[in-house]
């Protein structure tokens, strides 16, 4: 270990420690390609009897080249598509949000048929696909007896690249470090969309990728530009920084559930949580929308 004096610096231990949990993923992915490719069994677990099933396709991305023009006059399905077109993730399954009506428990769980149907194994779960359809619904307000639809999205493909990145900021000071962060990004030339959250008391910023790069490297970006943010702001102490997503370099292929799809992040401008009046999305430079400004009003696509 390198000789540092440090170690009281909260900011330099989180960067520290994340630095060290990826470095961890990386060992352990790599450790399993090993064992996978020696033939051995992973640790805790026997040989499978049935061979594994193929992993599944990168999914169509047909929003990743150019970005579409919606503004809050624009038909809805304007608003989807430039929604799609920077919000990718995966297509084929997403997460929503539920309230349970005997004990009031919330949660998200992948969208799929029968969900509470505990006896099927993973090879029998039929999940749904995300649709402009189900966008245009996270993006509405619900009809007269139809429940809310708040959509979370799975940021990493099945290769472990992913076509975004956002860092997350919550607690006290989350205002100034996650301008501190656009600031570095701006610096650097990287292009951010900042979200305040419903609650009005943290916020997403978003990075935006033109294709899927390996999430290793959109991670590696993140960090370099806390680290930037750090240098620029004194005093930073980061204490509002929560995480980045996605969270890891590789998909815990293993897991079972859905657990399998990496961590999931909620998308914007839906919540089933009361709305805050000053809840907003910043855009590209000279372009600054509420909310409701971007949210689908007319019933039908």
């Amino acid at each position: 270990m390198d000789d540092w004096d440090g170690w009281d610096d909260p900011a330099e231990l989180r960067i520290r420690l994340d630095v060290a949990l990826e470095q961890i993923a990386e060992l352990t992915e790599e450790n399993r390609r090993l064992r996978e490719r020696l033939g051995m069994p992973a640790p805790d677990t026997v040989p499978e009897a049935v061979e594994r099933p193929a992993p599944p396709t990168l999914p169509e991305m047909p929003y990743s080249s150019g970005l579409p023009y919606a503004d809050a006059a624009s038909a809805p399905q304007a608003k989807v598509a430039l929604f799609r077109a920077l919000f990718v993730g995966r297509a084929d399954v997403y997460a929503n949000w539920w309230v349970s009506a005997k004990n009031g428990r919330t949660g998200w769980s992948p969208a799929e048929e029968n969900p509470w149907d505990k006896a099927k194994s993973d090879a029998e779960r039929v999940f749904f696909p995300l649709t402009d359809q189900v966008i245009f619904r996270h993006l509405s307000r619900p009809e007269p007896g139809q429940r809310e639809l708040h959509v979370a999205l799975y940021p990493m493909f099945p290769d472990d690249t992913t076509q975004l990145l956002a860092c997350d900021f919550d607690d006290k000071d989350w205002q100034g470090d996650a301008a501190a962060y656009v600031a570095a990004c701006t610096e650097a030339g990287v292009p951010t969309l900042a979200e305040v959250s419903r609650s009005g008391a943290g916020a997403h910023v978003w990075i935006f990728f033109t294709a899927a790069v390996p999430a290793s490297l959109a991670r590696a970006l993140g960090m370099a530009l806390l680290r930037r943010a750090i240098d620029a702001r004194d005093g930073m102490s980061l204490a509002s920084y929560d995480r980045l997503f996605p969270a890891q370099d590789f998909l815990p292929t293993h897991s079972k559930g859905g657990a399998r799809f990496g961590n999931l992040i909620a998308l914007p401008l839906g919540s089933p949580a009361p709305r805050a009046p000053h809840s907003s999305a910043t855009l590209p430079p000279g372009r600054r929308t509420r909310t409701s400004s971007l949210t689908c009003r007319t019933p039908n696509v």
